[in-house]
């Protein structure tokens, strides 16, 4: 059984979709599901059914996936043992709210270029109400989420009780995006209510906001149309009378905002501060190479206007 579809296969239980771990192992669908029928054949039963949003797992896959894990995690610290991490390749995953990926992303692959050694960066887009389970069940040692101000809490106690350090590194805002042609373009701020007529896209993993952000209810939109990729939302907007919230941090250097095809405006009329947050667990269960990379995420995020002093 090769360790390297075990970890395919947590993969795909973490993002609950064939078709999401392909995009952020890089790895065609029909690879990861010739990987899952290879394990299933070894096993002598089904891990997974398949559902019109993603996967789940069957009964004996959901015992099954707690082995595997324990495996995965066992192997990782033989690593850690012989020094594997410390030389050739060593390698550092961090779960990371979608939205930021691609700027932190950017960030961390020009930082850790310096590194004496050669370093592998797993960028794993992940929820951030999934970012606590993605450390907790072993997958990363470094998580990035961001949350209304009010759920901040919430994410500390549950860290609290599962041995997580949680760092509050940024104050982010939502804001509003629109198209260069939209009646809002020449504005530097709308009131959300102001918006009652907008049509509204999103992406598929995309949160209803229901918690702290009640005005925020997609069912108040005339018309919500919801896309895989953050990407494929941004086209849309441009392109379309449609808008979409952001945090500000994903669309500051953003290449369509840059070239005015997008405007992200200051968004007014309730509570729209975001709180980014980093978790971890304790020093010594990180190795040097995650512990650099928790360093440049203080940088990255201290470029973008916010010093944070504390230090592991």
């Amino acid at each position: 059984m090769k360790l390297e579809y075990l970890n395919y296969i947590l993969e795909i239980v973490d993002l609950g979709s064939i078709s999401a771990a392909s995009k952020t192992l890089w790895i065609g669908q029909s690879t990861l599901s010739m990987a899952v029928k290879a394990v299933e054949s070894e096993l002598g039963f089904r891990l997974f059914t398949r559902t019109p949003s993603g996967v789940r797992l069957t009964p004996q896959g959901g015992s099954a996936i707690v082995t595997i894990r324990k495996m995965v995690e066992n192997y990782n610290k033989l690593c850690t043992m012989t020094g594997e991490y410390n030389t050739a390749n060593p390698t550092c995953s961090i779960a990371c709210y979608p939205g930021l990926c691609p700027a932190l992303g950017s960030y961390l692959i020009r930082a850790l270029s310096g590194e004496p050694h050669n370093a592998i960066l797993n960028m794993k887009g992940v929820l951030s109400r999934k970012t606590m389970t993605a450390l907790v069940n072993g997958t990363t040692n470094i998580g990035i989420g961001t949350v209304p101000s009010g759920e901040l809490v919430d994410e500390k106690a549950f860290a609290t009780n599962n041995n997580l350090k949680v760092e509050e590194i940024y104050t982010d805002n939502l804001v509003i995006c629109v198209s260069a042609s939209s009646k809002f373009a020449e504005r530097e701020s709308v009131d959300f209510s102001e918006l009652g007529d907008i049509k509204f896209s999103t992406t598929s993993y995309a949160p209803h906001f229901t918690g702290f952000f009640p005005p925020l209810d997609f069912r108040l939109f005339r018309m919500h149309s919801v896309y895989d990729t953050e990407e494929s939302v941004k086209r849309t907007v441009m392109t379309s009378d449609v808008a979409m919230f952001l945090p500000d941090l994903c669309v500051r250097n953003d290449i369509y905002v840059k070239h005015g095809l997008i405007k992200a405006l200051k968004l007014t009329g309730f509570d729209t501060r975001l709180i980014n947050f980093i978790a971890y667990p304790d020093a010594d269960v990180l190795t040097p190479i995650e512990q650099t990379a928790i360093g440049f995420i203080r940088e990255f995020y201290s470029s973008a206007g916010y010093t944070v002093d504390q230090n592991i």
